[in-house]
């Protein structure tokens, strides 16, 4: 009966088909609209295919009763079914409600290539799940119901390919195929009905013998050789995937972003670790051949997540988890039923093969195509585990299928490497810059590098580093560059220069011309290659007579004694992307002993030149720090007045605005700094020298803008900071602390390292998806708990301590091999090999043996402690032999540390059962993948040696704990110890957080308040701007919040209809904003008025219990101008005035004079002319002094371009004025504009229409 309903089914399949060819103009095919009102129309296609998916679903919830109620007390409950139901009814919901199309779900309505990989990539893992579990149901059934199954599997991948080649483009949207498509879908969609039928509604003594259905005796010995290799080969790919998967993600995020890499990989292990587990004693054959088909498949998945879905951090999470939990069921399968440290050593192996074969393989297919040879190689590994079935015909076909699968595989690679199908700079660009070009494109284990014509007519070419912009490259000669705020060309006749982050042109060709002798270090192999050889055209041959090394700046430092005139860092830094992203990124060119360094190599005229790009508020902090850094070390060296030794400006282009440190290594003369501003002059008055000289001499256009320089009465933060005159709690609040090897990072400037704590809520709240499966593992052993929580917190522990170790060990031994690609493979590579060998040694072991190499563990950490202070004497050896030693100091460690793990998962075995394994090893996976974020808020905190010593106490109890396995009477302390510390550690990020504590009362908060944007003439904001163009327009006014007191600088104004006249967008009143933000008029202590025009006093009548204060000479303006004849004159409008009077006879007006000190921290000041009467105002913050401008700048344009507004009585006193807040505020980024709408933008938002003006997120 069931199968002639599934026939007239599959015919009622093709008469639906059939109908839409023949009369497609009818529709009448269109169903009502969605049950659930979600504004979709229906075909009746769909609501067909969902009653047969809820019928699907009923009969895997008939199956699943009815193997239920077969099976015996000690066998499972087949899960799998209520999988699938669950599954069949999500799809039936989405099929009626197109969810996927409303919510844009994956981007399925229209894809792009990487949605595609995704999207496939999900549906094909969907396939490979439903079938592997299908088979072990009717591996024996009759040969009828085996075709449904392949007839099912056969329809949906042919749907799926056709659906892929329309969504992607590569096809025509063809009606043919559309309803091959459909034919594909409804037809398979009925067999796989039958099929799952099929399955459900046998009779009961037809169900399989569970015991029966186990895979047949798991192999050991010789025969065990095939599966060791595949589970090396599984290894192999995980570390493979997730270092690439970390490259991608620093060319799409941050590094923590990418370091959360690990975090993702280690979960993914644990999740596989459980259905390892479950299914080690039922299947395990089946299991591995099962998570090595999903696995190729889910590399791609991983692929198009990495490129596409990074926004959505959780569903990016857990798509990217499912290759890594792939590879752990069968790792986890193999340590549950083979010798435990047999497998681990291959497992490890495997894992240090992958870390060296990553650096060939970025080097000759670059990340892309890497992922497809990798997903070509997972495909090849089915074949070590299908040779193990029974059925010749089921081990053939599963073999072919792994065959076809990496012969596709490897074509599309090869392709994409003739092709560069995909390339994931180019996506990233293209969606900024449309007609972009990719010319070159090449990866290194240092980062990827890419050369891209941004138009067609583009004159120049972009170099990007990890898919940012780091260069410009142009064909001209050095002739061209002898003018460029980047080198001081007037400083020295012929200096010798040595560049750290030599690039492409960068200042190369400024450097040739200025001296006979320049060195330059390049860290990335890459860049050097192409620079030298197929970019020389483009190039204009910028390496010509530089002495071009590719290594890390501080080895080529430790090797040489020369001494240079300048050292100049350019485009130095390990980390891109946002600063608070950065912040765990070790950044070791700006150690206090990489400084020190760089004055033991200069001349006594020698200057340190660094340029770092500020193109927000947020990315300035870092280098403050970095000015904190540099004075340490000038004061090191016996300095008394480090302020006169440096020189700082600010640089600013059309597009991008950069600070320049200038650091000489005595003080700075009269002369010297003469020269730096003739230097300066120079570059701002380039194109006039051009003209009168007829030669082009600086491709740069620019305004400079001076910061800091001595004996000049400058008082901006770089004044303060290089005088010592900053506050200790100030210095806290921005954790402008030094920054030494032992915390290098750079990027750390917020002590409550938000992103961090969240990076671990995220690590905790993934891993508490696990946390019933834990719970239920626990529970079934309640009786023999607390024998049991040792092995568990070993486990863990085990895993913690080992990546607290790994971590310092690769950031302490960059410093001494000098190139984070070595460094990284060295380390890695012998922990995992000799930590390999230990696992190998430790099936023979026995407890004492265990206790030993935990001893030799303890011994071997400490004396690392001491290692570093070696380095310097070995510093002149070659690269090889560095890397040699570095494998002779790490090996005996890793041999060791590599004994108490597998020594555990045996005992564990021994005393359980064996699917104990399984689920120790998602223990320790879990513990892992927390210690990523751990290591980085411990290292954060509190350097690398905290983050070394919390490893070496992690180890101690874990050797605590293997003794009480053995010695009873120690199970209750070493549980107890066990579970203080890993307590610790896991609270670290909130047990480490320092609240910002400003300290003195006289330091204030300040919130801009915008009320609403327009449109504003170029002529008015730029006094000679044009009558033709516009600018967005913020209007504002500010709230400061301190000492007591809530301060108002301006009103805005509270007039509707006066909004409109201006079209004012979004308008809203200044009054019920404030309300919003938890401020009521009454409450307000003070109003500063920074002029009288009608949008900054246009609300004053709303305050009543404030003290207004007013320039005197401005009052008396508004005075002579208006009256009741004169209702409005030069912005200002007799109504406020009246209101102004009425403030006046309530006693509560306050005329000013001049300059005022208002309150501790807050001063007026007049000037500005952009009304007779204008002032400003100077708050204290933690940030420093900021400057509110009121109109004397509408934009920050207006200071940072050196051009004076275009409504204004004198533009040549704004410009004065502007030129003097210069020397008066924090940064130039805290002046603040009257209307620029990068205020709200730039700074923290608090909530809609408030932003607060810090350079770091107080709300986080």
């Amino acid at each position: 009966m069931f199968r002639r309903i599934c026939c007239s089914l599959v015919v009622i399949d093709c008469l639906l088909v059939l109908a839409h060819l023949l009369w497609p103009e009818y529709e009448w095919g269109q169903g009502r609209e969605s049950y659930f009102n979600l504004g979709n129309r229906l075909t009746l296609a769909s609501w067909y295919t969902a009653a047969k998916l809820t019928a699907l679903a009923i009969l895997a919830l008939v199956a699943f009763f009815r193997e239920s109620h077969c099976s015996n007390d000690r066998q499972p409950r087949p899960w799998m079914w209520l999988g699938i139901a669950g599954w069949a009814l999500l799809w039936s919901f989405v099929e009626i409600s197109q969810i996927h199309n409303r919510l844009e779900l994956l981007d399925y309505d229209d894809p792009d290539a990487y949605s595609l990989l995704t999207q496939v990539g999900l549906a094909l893992i969907v396939i490979v799940v439903v079938a592997a579990f299908l088979w072990t149901r009717l591996k024996d059934s009759p040969a009828s119901q085996l075709r449904c199954m392949v007839g099912w599997i056969v329809a949906w991948l042919a749907a799926i390919a056709i659906s892929a080649l329309i969504r992607g483009g590569l096809t025509g949207h063809t009606e043919s195929l559309v309803s091959l498509r459909g034919l594909g879908h409804l037809a398979g969609t009925t067999m796989l009905l039958a099929t799952i039928g099929a399955v459900a509604l046998r009779p009961l003594d037809a169900a399989p013998d569970q015991a029966a259905a186990r895979s047949s005796a798991f192999p050991s010995g010789r025969r065990s050789i095939w599966l060791l290799i595949g589970v090396g080969g599984t290894t192999f790919s995980i570390i493979y995937l997730q270092i690439i998967l970390f490259q991608m993600m620093m060319i799409f995020a941050d590094y923590l972003t990418a370091t959360f890499v690990i975090s993702i990989a280690l979960l993914g292990l644990a999740v596989g670790g459980l259905i390892g587990a479950y299914c080690a004693g039922r299947a395990a054959i089946s299991t591995m051949i099962t998570a090595a088909l999903i696995l190729p498949f889910g590399v791609m998945l991983a692929f198009g997540t990495a490129v596409k879905f990074m926004p959505t951090p959780l569903l990016a999470s857990l798509l990217m988890m499912v290759p890594f939990a792939c590879g752990s069921a069968v790792i986890t399968v193999a340590l549950a039923r083979a010798k435990s440290h047999l497998v681990y050593f291959i497992d490890l192996l495997g894992a240090a093969i992958g870390a060296f074969a990553v650096c060939f393989a970025l080097g000759a297919f670059r990340e892309e195509s890497s992922l497809l040879f990798l997903s070509a190689f997972t495909a090849a590994l089915v074949i070590c585990y299908a040779i193990y079935l029974r059925s010749p015909w089921a081990r053939g076909l599963t073999i072919a299928l792994a065959a076809v699968l990496c012969l596709g595989f490897v074509s599309i690679g090869v392709s994409n490497l003739q092709n560069d199908i995909f390339n994931v700079v180019r996506y990233k660009v293209l969606r900024i810059h449309s007609k972009a070009n990719v010319m070159y494109s090449r990866s290194s284990f240092v980062g990827r590098y890419d050369i891209i014509k941004r138009g067609p007519n583009s004159n120049t070419i972009k170099a990007y580093n990890n898919g940012r912009t780091i260069d410009t490259m142009r064909p001209t000669p050095p002739e061209e560059f002898q003018i460029d705020p980047r080198m001081p060309h007037t400083y020295l006749d012929n200096p010798s220069i040595l560049i750290l982050g030599l690039s492409g042109d960068g200042v190369a060709k400024t450097s040739r011309f200025l001296s006979d002798r320049v060195v330059g270090i390049e860290i990335n192999p890459r860049i050097v290659e192409l620079q030298s050889n197929e970019l020389i055209p483009y190039n204009g041959d910028s390496y010509k007579d530089i002495e071009v090394h590719a290594m890390d700046g501080r080895s080529y430092l430790e090797a040489i004694d020369e001494q240079f005139d300048i050292v100049t860092l350019m485009n130095a830094h390990g980390a891109r992307g946002a600063a608070e992203g950065s912040a765990p990124s070790p950044e070791y060119l700006f150690t206090l002993e990489a400084f020190h360094s760089y004055f033991d190599h200069m001349t006594d005229r020698g200057i340190l030149n660094i340029e770092e790009p500020i193109n927000r508020p947020r990315r300035e902090p870092p280098v403050w720090k970095m000015i904190v850094t540099i004075r340490q070390a000038l004061i090191d060296r016996g300095i008394e007045h480090p302020e006169n030794h440096f020189f700082v400006f600010q640089w600013r282009t059309t597009t991008n605005n950069y600070i320049q440190t200038v650091v000489k290594k005595t003080p700075l003369t009269e002369t010297d700094v003469s020269n730096l501003q003739r230097w300066l002059d120079e570059v701002d008055r380039v194109r006039q020298i051009e003209r009168e000289q007829n030669r082009k001499l600086g491709p740069i256009r620019s305004i400079t803008t001076i910061l800091h320089m001595p004996n000049a009465d400058y008082d901006t933060n770089y004044t303060r900071l290089m005088k010592g005159e900053v506050e200790a709690a100030v210095l806290q609040a921005r954790n402008l602390r030094v920054t030494t090897d032992n915390r290098p990072f750079h990027f750390d400037v917020d002590p409550r390292h938000p992103n961090i704590r969240k990076a671990c809520i995220r690590a905790m709240l993934m891993s508490l998806l696990l946390l019933p499966f834990f719970v239920g593992f626990l529970v079934r052993r309640r009786r023999g708990l607390r024998k049991l929580l040792p092995f568990v917190l070993a486990v863990g522990l085990t895993g913690l301590g080992y990546f607290l170790i790994e971590v310092v060990l690769i950031e302490r031994y960059e410093i001494f091999i000098g190139s984070p690609v070595v460094t990284f493979s060295t380390i890695l590579g012998t922990l995992l090999i000799f930590s390999g060998l230990g696992s190998l040694w430790s099936g023979r072991v026995k407890p004492r043996q265990a206790y030993m190499a935990l001893g030799v563990v303890f011994v071997m950490l400490i004396a690392q402690q001491f290692l570093p202070k070696l380095f310097p004497m070995a510093a002149a050896l070659p690269l090889a032999a560095k890397v040699i030693l570095v494998i002779v100091a790490v090996a005996p460690l890793a041999f060791c540390m590599g004994v108490p793990f597998p020594f555990v998962l045996r005992l564990g075995k021994d005393r359980y059962e064996e699917s104990s394994a399984g689920m120790l090893f998602a223990f320790n996976s879990v513990a892992s993948a927390l210690a990523v974020p751990l290591s980085m808020n411990i290292s954060t905190s509190y350097g690398l040696n905290a983050t070394f010593t919390a490893g070496i106490v992690v180890y101690l109890v874990v050797m605590l704990l293997l003794a009480s396995m053995h010695h009873p009477g120690l199970e209750l302390p070493a549980n107890a110890i066990a579970v203080v510390v890993a307590a610790t550690l896991f609270a670290g990020p909130w047990i480490s957080r320092q609240e910002i504590e400003t300290g003195a009362q006289d330091r204030y908060e300040i919130f801009a308040i915008s009320y609403g944007r327009s449109i504003y003439g170029d002529h008015k904001i730029f006094s000679g701007g044009s009558r033709e163009e516009a600018h967005h327009f913020e209007w504002m006014f500010w709230v400061v919040k301190g000492g007591g007191k809530t301060i108002l600088i301006d009103t805005g104004f509270d007039d509707k209809d006066t909004a409109k006249v201006w079209g004012i967008n979004n308008y809203i009143s200044p009054v019920k904003r404030l309300r919003h933000f938890g401020i009521e008029p009454e409450s307000v202590s003070d109003v500063i008025l920074t002029h009288m025009h009608w949008d900054h006093v246009g609300a004053i009548q709303h305050f009543p219990n404030a003290n207004v204060w007013l320039q005197k000479t401005e009052f008396e303006h508004a005075q002579d101008r208006l009256s009741a004849q004169k209702q409005s004159a030069k912005g200002m409008r007799w109504s406020d005035l009246v209101q102004v009077l009425d403030v006046q006879e309530q006693g509560r007006l306050q005329l000013v004079d001049g300059d005022l000190e208002l309150f501790p921290g807050i001063e007026l000041h007049l000037g500005g002319a952009h009304t007779p009467g204008t002032q400003y105002i100077n708050i204290e913050t933690a940030d420093g002094q900021v400057v509110i401008a009121g109109d004397i700048t509408y934009l920050y344009e207006n200071n940072r371009r050196h051009k004076p507004i275009g409504v204004c009585v004198d533009p040549q006193e704004n410009l004065a004025t502007i030129r003097k807040l210069h020397t008066q505020a924090a940064t130039p980024f805290l002046i603040m504009p009257g209307h620029d709408p990068r205020v709200m933008r730039w700074f923290p938002k608090v909530q809609e229409g408030v932003a607060q003006i810090s350079t770091i997120d107080p709300q986080l």
